[in-house]
């Protein structure tokens, strides 16, 4: 078993909340959201120690909360818009790698 902490620069985007929820996504990467902004953090496994890699944010049409990709068509996003009660599905990029 291992452990892995979200980096300084997305600690602070996640704001007075935390990580709402997570996935590895086509690209075999880590992908979390926020609980407020409509983005998701494209996360890699560090090749040494515990902090996580931060390769990109992605934008998404709904504000975290909760996602999941759709099992048929990589690259097609299922995500909860909370406050309308809505799931959207939404296509996105495939991130840059920033490294």
């Amino acid at each position: 078993m291992e452990a892995w902490v979200f980096p300084q620069g997305v600690i602070e985007k996640f704001g007075h909340f935390s990580c709402s929820g997570g996935a590895f996504g086509p690209d075999g990467r880590i992908y979390v959201t926020g609980h407020d902004e409509p983005e998701l953090f494209v996360m890699e496994l560090p090749e040494a120690g515990s902090i996580l890699n931060w390769v990109d944010s992605v934008p998404i049409p709904a504000e975290g909360q909760a996602f999941d990709w759709d099992p048929t068509d990589p690259w097609v996003l299922w995500s909860v818009l909370k406050r309308n009660r809505e799931v959207i599905v939404g296509r996105i990029d495939p991130p840059v790698d920033r490294k």
